[in-house]
């Protein structure tokens, strides 16, 4: 009978909650856009209004879902096309619908692009997940600030805990410091042990333990890792100190990337400067990519290791933006001072063709009246001059075109530049053909043969002076460190020098009236030559650079193709094509010769 009277009690119970939420739920007349849980203590919201607004949603319907409630979704097969307004897009495979988790109406997927926290009624709620929400209900409420909570205690802890540490260790130069005191002691230590032990220098230095690897404060009575804050253990997590900060860290938190080491190239002796130390981070931009011969790998905790890698790349970049600051300068420093020899010479080549043009104008219209030994030397130096200037304006384009751009900017300006020489050279150059031209119709044939013949036989000097001056000059390198290259260069320019001088001694003696004999010609060329190798050298070297056997040979050779290219470019503007064909051949040999022999140095 008591369970009976139980039964039937509880039967009642249930049957007037049911009746009362029932009652609750029709007077009210909430909807599922507007109710919500007590748990979270927000007062009811209303949905957007629509056409039809959204069912009601009960307590038991919510806790049969996982998740948010969907009971007062729209069904989708009910809207064939999207509910926004704006939008009114008709639903296919592709455009698929999708309903609204606040409203529960049918939209596309541009019109639910908005996100708003809801709680599991549907509600808005500051603590509840994001979901998807359509425009009107992503601009109804605007979102609460959700629970709240003072962190004041924890701040003042953190900031007593900061005052209490050491002002020098997290100062912004506690990484220059603590170089600092690693440098001191690894050169110190390097200093106190013996020539002897330093040859297993590796294996010394690695079982020495100094004090210097640690700093003062560092914390011996630590307990936990510092940055995983995880307890030391005997054998499977072991306590460490890092070099920089002193902090005591655990294996997984730290690394012995760090390395104080004296660069291989530094080394002046048996004992050690502190200059010649240098701590860095191994096989990162700025340190070394292997182990030097005498070096000490040290303990590094990751914040510290973060700060030493940033601070050494960045120290990297700084040293490349120099380097490319100091190209830029050196290559403007060239740029101008090639301009300013260009524009000389500019003046120069106008200034003698404009007197050269004179000259033929004046020969031509019969108002200068002179003998003919007289006009012939003059035209004579005319052309020399003029061909001389042209050779020299040539050679100085030529060597601008070896410049090197460091930029798109400045490679603009130097083709420029370039383009705007070439340009003066070829029309100035037709001109002056132009007027030698015009001097052949006018004058007799035997005297522009008499003005030719003076013209290569100044060319064939001034060659054979500068081929002479040379192999003179490479032979002075015979007892350096490249004696065996520099004598094998010299040899060829000896052959082509005799070339030249057979070839000399035949033009003077043919030359009628030609008062310099090859004696007195020789006799003024070894003045000359004296002279020039005493204050105008072609090949110019310091003693250091003696020393040097590679860079002396590259520049034996750069400077004796240079003078080579020049002496082709003289005879080619000055000489006719058929005068001086075995000089020009001579030449030529040498040049491939050289090249040649810098070839098999190469493979060798």
């Amino acid at each position: 009978m008591l369970c009976l009277f139980l039964k039937y009690l509880f039967f009642a119970i249930a049957h007037v909650g049911f009746a009362k939420m029932a009652s609750n739920r029709t007077s009210s007349g909430l909807v599922a856009a507007g109710l919500y849980t007590t748990v979270s203590g927000f007062v009811p919201n209303k949905a957007p209004t629509y056409s039809k607004m959204a069912p009601s949603i009960s307590m038991v319907e919510v806790t049969e879902h996982v998740g948010i409630s969907r009971s007062h979704w729209v069904p989708k097969a009910s809207r064939p096309v999207c509910k926004a307004r704006s939008c009114r897009l008709t639903f296919s495979l592709i455009n698929t619908p999708r309903n609204c988790y606040r409203c529960g109406e049918v939209f596309c997927r541009q019109c639910l692009k908005q996100s708003r926290r809801l709680n599991l009624f549907a509600n808005y709620d500051p603590q509840g997940k994001f979901y998807k929400v359509c425009k009107l209900c992503f601009d109804s409420e605007q979102q609460g600030t959700g629970a709240t909570r003072s962190m004041m205690k924890e701040f003042r802890q953190l900031r007593s805990a900061f005052r209490n540490l050491d002002p020098k260790i997290h100062s912004e130069n506690y990484l220059a410091i603590a170089e600092q005191r690693i440098k001191e002691g690894f050169i110190s230590e390097l200093n106190s042990t013996p020539s002897l032990v330093r040859l297993v220098q590796s294996l010394t230095i690695t079982l020495v333990k100094g004090a210097w690897k640690k700093p003062v404060r560092a914390n011996e009575n630590q307990a936990a890792c510092k940055i995983c804050k995880q307890k030391f253990e005997m054998l499977f997590k072991s306590r460490h100190h890092c070099s920089i900060c002193g902090d005591v860290v655990c294996d997984s938190c730290s690394n012995r990337d760090l390395i104080v080491y004296v660069a291989d190239s530094n080394r002046s002796g048996e004992s050690f400067r502190l200059s010649e130390a240098i701590v860095n981070i191994i096989k990162v931009s700025g340190g070394p990519a292997k182990e030097p011969e005498i070096h000490q790998y040290l303990r590094i905790c990751k914040s510290c290791y973060e700060v030493k890698k940033n601070s050494q790349l960045q120290r990297e970049r700084d040293i490349i933006l120099k380097v490319q600051q100091m190209e830029v300068t050196a290559f403007w420093d060239k740029l101008s001072s090639f301009h300013d020899t260009l524009l000389t010479n500019q003046r120069q080549i106008a200034s003698s063709l404009e007197k050269y043009e004179v000259l033929v104008k004046s020969l031509e219209d019969g108002s200068h009246r002179t003998d003919r030994g007289n006009n012939v030397q003059t035209l004579s130096k005319a052309q020399i001059d003029l061909s001389d200037l042209f050779v020299s304006y040539l050679t100085k384009t030529n060597k601008f075109k070896a410049l090197k751009p460091v930029s798109s900017n400045t490679q603009k300006l130097a083709s420029n530049i370039q383009m705007s020489a070439v340009k003066f050279y070829s029309e100035n150059r037709a001109l002056y053909k132009e007027l030698r031209t015009s001097l052949e119709e006018y004058l007799p044939h035997s005297i522009m043969e008499t003005i030719q013949s003076q013209v290569n036989k100044n060319a064939l000097i001034c060659v054979h002076l500068l081929v002479k001056q040379l192999a003179l000059e490479v032979i002075s390198f015979d007892n350096t460190a490249c004696g065996k290259q520099a004598g094998e260069i010299a040899q060829h320019l000896v052959d082509a020098e005799q070339v030249i001088t057979d070839e000399l001694q035949a033009v003077l003696h043919k030359l009628e009236g030609d008062d310099m004999s090859w004696e007195e010609h020789e006799r003024d060329a070894n003045l000359m030559i004296r002279e020039l190798l005493r204050e105008q050298r072609l090949i110019s070297v310091t003693p250091y650079q003696r020393s040097q056997p590679e860079f002396l040979l590259n520049l034996v050779v750069e400077r004796s193709c240079e003078v080579l290219d020049k002496i082709s470019l003289q005879l080619k503007a000055k000489v006719t094509q058929s005068s001086y064909t075995q000089v020009k051949d001579s030449i030529q040999q040498v040049k491939e010769s050289i090249l040649e022999l810098v070839c098999r140095n190469a493979s060798e």
